[in-house]
């Protein structure tokens, strides 16, 4: 059975977990290694995933340097990993992105160990100085497969380097019907002040979006209870603000419209958000991985854009739908959101699902 490191963002983010989750899915004879905290060790109920926790410094230090050497691959399944959003304080060098790479990776790439980079995008990025730095670091690794075509333009001189749509889209076929019980709207929270992330470069570049894109969720959160229908507010990761912007909103509302909405938070539990979604009727999407699920299930999406990776893979995938950037939340309108569903716009992703099965293909011809 080969043995396979694997390297991702750990912070009870569904997007994230789901990565974990797919991969290990695809490959169940391989035995994957993750180091992580001990409330991850303890909800993992993945069969072929290990998980260690940290303990002791020195044994965990110890088997880090033995996984490093002995793997027969380092994995790195992440998404947004590589943008330049606002003037670095830190003059981009080759040694800077070097020591990006190693934090990223928790100090645990070796490039006598074949790396690879799955599911990722690249950008927003300012200046090609940053692009260029990236692609001599790239040229190192073994299989660099992007999850947006824009991505892979920027790098086609890499030969290294493919496309393929987002790793979640391996879950096709996976959901169930659900129940259709009300309207879901995920919510980002980056934007929100005393999240935590303040000192963020993407928390700077938002930071005039963050009050108009609260009001816009009230609105729309007033207009739907006006309609009769139930709310769900969902947090994919409380650490990065989400839940904190739930609790702004319902705040914002009536008693009357209080008793309409609920919020629920993803902290680990992956069953219980998945269903949470699947008893959607129709979702408004804010975090990417919402809109994905969302067209996994069969479900009428309104995306909302923060970054260009939405927009992108709304590109990639032809969708025809309306959907939103957040430089112009202020002038979205209730009919924009309502045209979607009563036309019943849900792209047919099944050929999207075919090709993201790519993501893994170098991958797959390596280990089995």
């Amino acid at each position: 059975m080969k043995r396979v490191l694997l390297l991702a963002y750990l912070n009870q983010n569904l997007g994230d977990d789901l990565f974990i989750y797919t991969i290990c899915k695809m490959f169940p004879n391989t035995r994957f290694y993750l180091f992580s905290s001990i409330d991850y060790k303890k909800r993992n109920t993945i069969r072929n995933l290990h998980v260690y926790a940290a303990k002791w410094k020195i044994i965990d230090k110890i088997r880090r340097m033995y996984l490093k050497k002995k793997s027969d691959a380092i994995v790195f399944v992440g998404g947004s990993l590589f943008g330049e959003l606002a003037p670095q304080r830190i003059k981009v060098t080759e040694e800077s992105v070097h020591d990006r790479l190693m934090s990223l990776s928790c100090r645990m790439y070796n490039e006598n160990t074949p790396f690879f980079l799955l599911g990722c995008n690249f950008g927003p990025y300012i200046t090609e100085n940053f692009r260029l730095l990236h692609e001599k670091t790239f040229e190192k690794f073994h299989d660099v497969c992007f999850r947006d075509k824009y991505s892979y333009t920027l790098f086609t001189n890499n030969k290294n380097s493919r496309y393929a749509p987002d790793i979640v889209f391996n879950l096709y076929g996976h959901f169930s019907e659900g129940k259709r019980r009300y309207v879901l709207i995920s919510v980002w929270g980056w934007m929100e002040p005393g999240n935590g992330a303040n000192n963020d470069s993407r928390n700077q570049y938002y930071k005039n979006y963050y009050r108009p894109y609260r009001e816009k969720m009230i609105e729309i959160v007033k207009y739907y209870c006006m309609k009769g229908k139930d709310i769900c507010l969902m947090s994919f990761c409380g650490a990065e603000g989400d839940e904190l912007a739930c609790r702004r909103i319902v705040k914002a509302l009536t008693n009357t419209e209080r008793e309409r909405v609920k919020i629920f938070s993803y902290r680990g539990n992956m069953e219980k958000a998945i269903r949470c979604l699947e008893n959607a009727e129709m979702i408004i999407a804010t975090r990417f991985h919402s809109m994905i699920l969302g067209w996994l299930m069969g479900k009428v999406v309104f995306p909302i854009s923060y970054e260009c990776k939405t927009e992108n893979v709304i590109k990639d995938i032809g969708f025809e739908g309306n959907y939103v950037v957040m430089e112009q939340i202020e002038q979205l309108k209730m009919e924009d959101i309502e045209y979607n569903y009563k036309n019943q716009i849900v792209p047919d992703i099944s050929q999207i699902a075919e090709q993201s099965k790519e993501q893994f293909s170098v991958l797959k011809h390596y280990i089995t």
